[in-house]
């Protein structure tokens, strides 16, 4: 029997949309059961299924030491206290087992598949980041990447080059 794997190793390293912030808000509160302010703007690290950077077969993490979830607690911590009007959510594709994160409570299941379905098409290796603004502007980086380096493109220059150029090309209303 083939137990061979095949992955998505390349996908459009960015996309652009505009959305309805209340409704990503909506689906944001469904996953994350804390009040959300509408002045906030999310960035998101989302994991998919069956990438095995991150998860065994049975899609359960792979971090024996703790040295990975370490990282990425400190920095959200970091991104949060440097932009106190960011909040970060780290969301797992419906089908992962997060047990081994115990309660933290940024730590959550995308049930309905939203994010995936909506923004997030193709699952990539290394899982794909999400910036979302409360005036409906997102911005998805696929691929490896950190949380403080997606933080940076918050910066008015880069971000407004960024939605500029994507009005050039069309960006993909949601």
């Amino acid at each position: 029997k083939d137990s061979g794997k095949v992955f998505l190793l390349s996908s459009p390293k960015y996309e652009i949309y505009k959305v309805n912030h209340d409704v990503v808000l909506k689906n944001i509160s469904k996953i994350h059961k804390e009040i959300h302010k509408d002045s906030l703007t999310y960035l998101i690290q989302y994991f998919y299924k069956d990438d095995r950077t991150f998860f065994d077969e049975e899609n359960k993490f792979l971090d024996k030491n703790g040295s990975y979830l370490k990282f990425i607690i400190n920095m959200k911590r970091n991104v949060e206290k440097i932009n106190p009007h960011i909040k970060v959510l780290f969301v797992f594709e419906k089908g992962i087992n997060i047990s081994i994160v115990g309660n933290r409570k940024s730590f959550v299941i995308d049930e309905d598949l939203f994010f995936k379905n909506q923004f997030l098409k193709k699952s990539i290796l290394c899982g794909s980041f999400l910036l979302i603004k409360p005036n409906g502007e997102l911005l998805v980086r696929n691929g490896e990447y950190r949380l403080d380096k997606m933080a940076e493109y918050l910066n008015s220059e880069i971000w407004d080059a960024i939605f500029t150029a994507g009005a050039e090309y069309g960006i993909k209303p949601i």
